[in-house]
């Protein structure tokens, strides 16, 4: 999702993103691919997609400025980068959202996006300290075995996979070895 991403950039916007997997009251809730991945956590801290992807931006030093989707991913991605401009879009109720009318949506997006690349120097890139761990707990046993291929992950529980590195981009080519 970050693909293109480098310093050129002076921020991040994230359009329409959604819960982690296990997210309760949020039915679109998953990581990556809800078959596979039942939680991806670096450096010990659980990420949704929105965290991940922030990661690899702010290895670039590019910050993540606005989010909108579901009420419990803006409350997730304020937790993990805390100054950040959010648009909550839907609400999750049990397996239901109630989300709001497109119109209001796309003038709520356009409001919020433009109030944060108004004042881009409160914004700080999402960065954890190296090394950095990632801890990928899978669904399928195959995903188990493909990801013992790649050189330096360890299976460190039944379904779990370890890998560490000085470099973040390193620890994301591990885990796409298992999620591809």
């Amino acid at each position: 999702m970050m693909e293109g991403i480098d310093k050129t950039y002076d921020a991040v916007v994230f359009i329409g993103y959604h819960a982690k997997a296990g997210t309760e009251d949020s039915p679109l809730a998953h990581t990556i691919s809800g078959s596979i991945i039942k939680d991806l956590s670096v450096n010990g801290i659980s990420l949704p997609e929105a965290g991940y992807n922030a990661l690899m931006a702010g290895y670039f030093d590019v910050p993540v400025v606005f989010l909108s989707g579901g009420k419990a991913i803006c409350k997730h991605a304020k937790e993990l980068f805390g100054e950040v401009e959010t648009v909550v879009v839907k609400d999750g109720m049990g397996s239901a959202n109630l989300g709001l009318h497109p119109e209001v949506v796309q003038d709520k997006i356009r409001n919020g996006v433009k109030k944060s690349l108004q004042n881009l120097k409160k914004y700080k890139p999402y960065k954890l300290k190296s090394p950095y761990t990632i801890v990928l707990s899978v669904k399928k046993k195959e995903s188990v075995t493909k990801g013992l291929k790649y050189p330096g992950v360890k299976q460190t529980g039944e379904m779990q996979l370890t890998y560490t590195s000085k470099n973040i981009v390193d620890i994301f080519e591990a885990f796409l070895e298992v999620w591809n």
